[in-house]
């Protein structure tokens, strides 16, 4: 399954879900600015904006990932 940012400018590939939390791949991106919709692939979600914390979650994560 893969996940839609800033109308298709991010891709994130679910790499596994565990409880509440999406662990994602990140396959494309950039910055990041304020509300932005999440897509699922060909399928709209009800979560419209990022809040703060999944900003700087998004930001920590990408750190460990380099």
């Amino acid at each position: 399954m893969w996940l839609l940012l800033d109308d298709g400018q991010f891709t994130l590939q679910v790499d596994h879900i565990k409880g509440n939390q999406i662990h994602c791949i990140i396959l494309s991106g950039g910055l990041l600015s304020n509300n932005k919709v999440i897509n699922r692939d060909g399928v709209g979600l009800s979560a419209y904006t990022l809040s703060l914390k999944d900003k700087e979650d998004l930001k920590n994560a990408v750190l460990f990932t380099y």
